[in-house]
């Protein structure tokens, strides 16, 4: 059984302490995503991130984009992914554009 590629993380600078499990990113973030199949299906830019190796969780922060090759894009100022879940979760307020030209707001 193989490993599939899922991510590939692009950042300006990383902080990383040894007593702590928390990787900071200060200078932009880029995240491409991959689907099953090894092809690209989501970027995220960010101004910042931060990622926790134990918990398995990643947040961007600032400026937060994600754009998908079906068309949909998303727009807020922080966004977690919980790997262990698998679920994108935001407490900020979000806008969603599809490639249809609809825009829809939310919080949360």
């Amino acid at each position: 059984m193989g490993v599939s590629l899922e991510a590939v993380v692009r950042y300006g600078h990383m902080l990383r302490y040894a007593d702590q499990q928390t990787i900071f990113f200060d200078q932009g973030i880029f995240v491409d995503i991959y689907n099953a199949q090894g092809q690209a299906a989501s970027r995220l830019t960010a101004l910042a991130g931060e990622m926790n190796e134990d918990e398995k969780w990643v947040k961007a922060i600032g400026n937060v984009v994600v754009q998908s090759d079906t068309g949909i894009t998303v727009y807020t100022e922080e966004l977690l992914y919980d790997q262990k879940r698998e679920l994108i979760l935001s407490q900020r307020e979000v806008m969603i554009t599809t490639a249809e030209g609809d825009t829809l707001f939310g919080q949360g």
